[in-house]
């Protein structure tokens, strides 16, 4: 039984083994608790050494040998577990020490990028006081020769001089920041985009792309006012309500800016008190086709859908009629 719960203590980590310390030459517990030992049984040690009949305990002996040899088994595992965590604990240290080298080399070399700092500073202050030094003293000399009258035109060159010589490097002027309309280029896809509101920081944007708008960090969008949008390179984007007679062309488009650029058409269709409108979609593979059916079928402002007569483009061209 005590073998059994030692098994089973040996088996689950969250179980620590312990066991009470015992003296066999004495004959007595030494009551002292041992972490991670199970202990052995002196059961027949004693009996022995109190007289117990040979015969019996050699019986008693042999019965046991099988469930003790059992036992070596687990003593043997607990030793080669006890062992692993030697040298993981050996190779915890080594790590720990490892940090503490790299942090206080860290901190070394902080302390003298520090120091070079206060060392460049210190002689950039040397050096603008001895420029200034040398300026006050070549201004004075050349106030005294103007007020002495002699060549006013050599003090005046000195003077301009010095002034340039002072004088700030120019700064390079600061970026545009872009605004609504604006074209350019959103750079982690390369590809061309218009500028729909700039935030009141001027540190983001809004864009549309793919028939979504997001907004975008100011880094990642590069002004380019000859960008030719994506609707733009398949032939067939919105346009004004009035620049038009109220036919839309989407064919060539993505159905996602296809949809959006049919949303805007009825937008200003409905603006302008139009009551219908044309969609050319083509019949290709009827994707666009299906999108106009089902906008007509959703959007509330559709009164009705039909598709053109044949003289009128037939099954490539809707139309709309608006509330």
């Amino acid at each position: 039984m005590v073998e059994a719960l030692k098994r089973y203590a040996l088996e689950r980590p969250e179980i620590l083994l312990g066991g009470m310390g015992f003296d066999v030459q004495a004959l007595r517990p030494t009551y002292r608790l041992q972490l991670g030992m199970g202990g052995a049984s002196h059961g027949l040690a004693i009996a022995r050494r109190l007289g117990l009949p040979s015969s019996v305990l050699d019986r008693a002996e042999a019965i046991h040998a099988s469930e003790q040899e059992d036992w070596e088994l687990w003593e043997t595992r607990r030793e080669s577990l006890l062992q692993e965590a030697q040298q993981e604990r050996l190779e915890a240290e080594r790590l720990r020490a490892e940090a503490e080298q790299l942090q206080a080399r860290w901190r070394k070399e902080q302390e003298l990028a520090a120091a070079a700092r206060e060392r460049a500073a210190e002689e950039a202050r040397r050096q603008w006081e001895a420029l200034l030094a040398r300026a006050r003293a070549e201004v004075r000399a050349a106030i005294a020769a103007l007020k002495a009258g002699r060549d006013t035109a050599a003090a005046t060159a000195r003077l301009d001089a010095l002034d340039a010589e002072l004088r700030p490097a120019a700064t390079a002027a600061p970026q545009k920041l872009p605004a609504a309309g604006d074209r350019g280029l959103f750079l982690p896809l390369r590809q061309a985009v218009e500028v729909l509101r700039v935030d009141a920081s001027g540190q983001r944007l809004q864009i549309e792309i793919r028939g979504k708008q997001l907004w975008i960090p100011l880094e990642q969008f590069q002004l380019d006012p000859g960008a030719t949008l994506a609707e733009e390179r398949g032939g067939s984007h919105y346009r004004a309500p009035e620049s038009h007679p109220w036919r839309l062309d989407l064919r060539g488009q993505r159905r996602d800016v296809a949809r959006v650029a049919l949303e805007r058409h009825v937008d200003g269709a409905i603006a302008a008190g139009r009551q219908q409108v044309e969609v050319l979609h083509g019949t290709g593979n009827g994707v666009l086709a299906e999108m106009v059916r089902e906008f007509a079928q959703s959007d509330a402002r559709v009164l009705a859908w039909r598709m053109a007569r044949p003289e009128q483009g037939g099954g490539g061209v809707s139309e709309l009629d608006l509330r």
